[in-house]
């Protein structure tokens, strides 16, 4: 490995704005690195736009909804995708929300699709409260697409898993 230094030239914009039950969040970031060495990745910018809504169900439930796009693009890049996961977010959508009722049963989920590869990744998690100090969980997380895109690669890495805490 021949190790290089460099300096990189960064850029960025963020905001947040709120109407009535709603906040919408945006922010994007360039990336360019300077220096002439031609082994250095070239410029790069992320982007991701997001609307989040928090519900109120009654005294005791609470429903917290979220969706978001997120897109990147690096130039002059030659790759075949499956070397960093990070391409998942090149253009995806992701779906996803939190329910709560008495801060002792809590479900959260989301769903995120990679729309170039057609790649996708969901998790869901149940927990329950008893007695402010035990916690029992169930976690179910799937994955998959084709064997091009880098999800479909690990898409028989599914997940189940169940767990009991407790707090002293």
């Amino acid at each position: 490995l021949d190790l290089q230094n460099y300096r990189e030239q960064v850029g960025g914009l963020s905001f947040v704005k709120t109407l009535n039950a709603w906040q919408f969040k945006g922010e994007t970031a360039w990336v360019q690195p300077q220096g002439g060495a031609r082994t250095l990745k070239s410029s790069s910018q992320t982007s991701v736009l997001a609307g989040e809504k928090n519900l109120n169900l009654g005294t005791n439930q609470n429903l917290l909804m979220i969706l978001q796009y997120a897109w990147s693009q690096e130039h002059d890049v030659a790759s075949n995708g499956v070397d960093s996961l990070s391409h998942f977010f090149d253009s995806n959508w992701m779906i996803g929300g939190r329910w709560g009722y008495r801060d002792a049963t809590t479900i959260s989920f989301f769903y995120s699709k990679d729309l170039i590869e057609e790649a996708w990744l969901t998790d869901f998690r149940f927990e329950q409260t008893w007695r402010d100090n035990w916690t029992f969980g169930l976690n179910l997380t799937a994955l998959g697409g084709p064997d091009r895109s880098p999800l479909g690669v690990f898409a028989q890495n599914g997940n189940i898993s169940i767990d009991l805490k407790r707090s002293f």
